[in-house]
C-alpha cells in the first residue's frame, strides 16, 4: 500500500456534491456562461388580464447594457406590450401559451439586440 497524496486530476464541485459532475452538466454550464440567463417575473390579474406587478427582469451572464441599449428596460417594455396586446385574461389552460409567448418574445429580443440566446425563465403568476 502506498501512502501520501494521489494525483486524481480535476475534481469539480457542483453545489454540495463533490466529484459527480457529468459532461452534460459541464456543457450546460458552458452554454449558460456563454449565452447568459434571463429571469422574468410577471403578475397578471386573472379576471381582467391586466398587468399587476412587473414585469421584473434579471439578466445574468452578460452586461445589461449593449450598444447603448438598456436590455432590462427593453425586455420589460416588450412584455408590457405583449400582455396589453393579449387583451383579456387567458382562458383555463392558456396560461402556458402566454408564458411561451413571453419566452419567445424575450428570446427574439435578445437575438436582435445582443446576438445572444440566453436561457429564459418566465415566472407567470395569475392572482
Amino acid at each position: 500500500e502506498e501512502e501520501g497524496p494521489l494525483d486524481v486530476g480535476h475534481v469539480y464541485v457542483e453545489g454540495g456534491i463533490v466529484g459527480e459532475t457529468t459532461d452534460e452538466m459541464l456543457d450546460a454550464r458552458k452554454v449558460l456562461a456563454r449565452e447568459g440567463v434571463v429571469a422574468v417575473t410577471v403578475v397578471i390579474d386573472e379576471l381582467t388580464g391586466e398587468l399587476l406587478s412587473g414585469p421584473d427582469a434579471t439578466i445574468r451572464g452578460f452586461s445589461p447594457m449593449r450598444r447603448g441599449i438598456d436590455l432590462v428596460a427593453g425586455v420589460e417594455d416588450r412584455i408590457e406590450d405583449l400582455v396589453d396586446d393579449y387583451g383579456e385574461p387567458p382562458a383555463e389552460g392558456e396560461w402556458r401559451h402566454l408564458e411561451r409567448m413571453i419566452r419567445d418574445e424575450i428570446s427574439d429580443y435578445f437575438w436582435s439586440s445582443a446576438r445572444r440566446r440566453p436561457t429564459v425563465v418566465v415566472s407567470l403568476h395569475a392572482v
